[in-house]
């Protein structure tokens, strides 16, 4: 995930943080790996729970993109979210900002290919209960 991060300027986030969130949710939450050769090629850290499976993070270090390993980590999703009973499978979002402009339009190419539909939702918003520096 960090090669992906740093290749399409997400955020990153320490490996204690990854493993809280599979820690927290126990077995409301899992780390799919696509290997080749022994070697961890592609993941993704998904929860869920009674209706709805959410890809919070997924990737696919830079040189084996070729080989769309990608594919197989989603299809396993939906597969883990079936097993559990659940009706949805959120993406998580790509970055459109109204119906006229898509700053990942690959993510969301590629996100449709797999029967994805937008959603709109309320942007992020934060609040701050104290001053930040």
């Amino acid at each position: 995930m960090q090669q992906t991060g740093e290749r399409k300027k997400f955020k990153l986030f320490s490996k204690e943080y990854y493993k809280n969130i599979l820690d927290q949710f126990g077995n409301d939450a899992i780390l799919q790996i696509a290997y080749l050769n022994n070697k961890p090629i592609s993941a993704a850290l998904r929860i869920k729970n009674a209706h709805t499976v959410w890809c919070l993070y997924a990737g696919t270090l830079t040189e084996y993109l070729k080989y769309s390993p990608i594919y197989l980590i989603y299809l396993e999703g939906f597969k883990w979210g079936m097993m559990h009973g659940c009706e949805f499978f959120d993406f998580g979002g790509t970055g459109w900002i109204d119906d006229h402009m898509d700053l990942m339009p690959g993510l969301s190419e590629f996100k449709e290919r797999l029967g994805a539909k937008r959603i709109k939702y309320v942007g992020a918003m934060e609040y701050y209960f104290k001053n930040r520096v």
